[in-house]
């Protein structure tokens, strides 16, 4: 398995996905740098990887947590424009039957309204889908398919801009709703392809994320997933900032053909951006990507 730390270079001799591979690694490379595929191919050749340009630094746009389709399972905003992230059931979780996980009674509040003043009574002893993790500053997905494909142009030092769709709380839920963004990774490490248990050093580092506890109830379930993990500068927002309409044309988001958004065909402003950014949505420019960051005070 091959991890690209945050300095741009491809290091296997601490990161391969098991012991013995690792050990194998450590006895070919002598603290080398090089790729997976030399590795195999030519385990003496030597690989110059060029540091990151931040010029073409990249942001992704990631639909995260309870939607529309959960029902009364529903992300909080308060008045205060703070908010408590919702996750979505694991519904693997919840049929294996192990006693491994995050349960919705065990998610700890962030802002003094216990999760059980809001959470469901019915869904309080499920296992909730806890991705992105904001304690470890993992995000796991299937890149390899569906709305996940563009996580594969992403590299360290890029960003994932998380947002998830909030619901107004004063006691009770209100009928209105929104996207907001909630939280952001600057991307340390990108581990591709995860089909075994990592060795020790990478399960430090990614040990916690909800795919990997799902491999380690089920090895048919180290299934070929990806995990993102975010720099230390990581962070869960303390306030949501509104992603609406004003926001997405100041931000310069374009459809997949690099038209402007038919905001029109759409019932509300908010069935478009869901619909729009339904997968996720990758800037490549880096003049706009910047501009992004900058915009949502990042830079």
């Amino acid at each position: 398995m091959t991890r690209i730390d945050s300095r741009g270079c491809a290091r296997l001799v601490a990161i391969s996905p098991n012991a013995e591979d690792n050990a194998r690694l450590r006895g070919t490379t002598n603290g080398e740098i090089y790729t997976w595929a030399q590795i195999r191919i030519a385990p003496n050749l030597r690989l110059t990887v060029p540091t990151v340009d931040r010029a073409m630094t990249k942001v992704a746009f990631v639909n995260v947590g309870a939607n529309a389709s959960h029902g009364s399972l529903r992300s909080p905003i308060f008045e205060d424009e703070t908010f408590e992230f919702v996750p979505i059931p694991d519904t693997i979780l919840n049929l294996l039957g192990h006693n491994h996980g995050v349960r919705y009674e065990e998610l700890r509040a962030s802002n003094g309204v216990a999760f059980r003043e809001f959470i469901p009574a019915v869904y309080l002893k499920q296992f909730a889908h806890v991705d992105p993790d904001f304690q470890s500053f993992t995000y796991g997905d299937y890149p390899n398919h569906g709305r996940a494909a563009n996580l594969k142009k992403l590299s360290p030092r890029d960003y994932l801009i998380f947002f998830s769709r909030l619901v107004p709380w004063e006691g009770h839920f209100s009928d209105e709703s929104g996207f907001y963004l909630i939280g952001f990774f600057q991307i340390e490490a990108v581990y591709p392809n995860i089909s075994s248990r990592p060795n020790k050093e990478a399960f430090r580092e990614i040990g916690r994320n909800v795919h990997i506890i799902r491999g380690n109830c089920d090895p048919m379930l180290y299934d070929g997933f990806w995990i993102v993990k975010g720099t230390r500068r990581s962070r869960r927002f303390k306030k949501a900032v509104s992603l609406d309409r004003k926001v997405v044309e100041r931000l310069g988001l374009r459809d997949r053909f690099g038209h402007t958004w038919n905001w029109e065909k759409f019932c509300s402003d908010e069935a478009a951006i869901g619909s729009y950014m339904r997968s996720i949505k990758v800037i490549e420019d880096g003049t706009q990507a910047r501009r992004i960051l900058g915009t949502v005070g990042l830079s």
